[in-house]
């Protein structure tokens, strides 16, 4: 058995997930459509979000931002 699988009522709907991160169920569903935003998985017709893998996301993209040159 999956490490997903044990961990399968832990996982995010979108709808928990955006409330976290303070945005739109439909900016979920636009990022997925466009392949960016944090990793999700469909489990028959449902999309979950695995919260470890949404923080390693934050944590890339806040260290992505910090390594740009700044825009002046």
């Amino acid at each position: 058995m999956t490490e997903l699988a044990n961990d399968v009522d832990s996982l995010w709907s979108p709808e928990r997930l955006s409330a976290h991160l303070a945005i739109s169920p439909k900016t979920l569903a636009k990022w997925r459509g466009e392949r960016k935003g944090p990793p999700w998985v469909k489990i028959g017709k449902h999309i979950r979000y695995d919260p470890a893998k949404v923080q390693a996301w934050l944590e890339k993209i806040e260290q992505e931002t910090v390594d740009e040159p700044p825009l002046w």
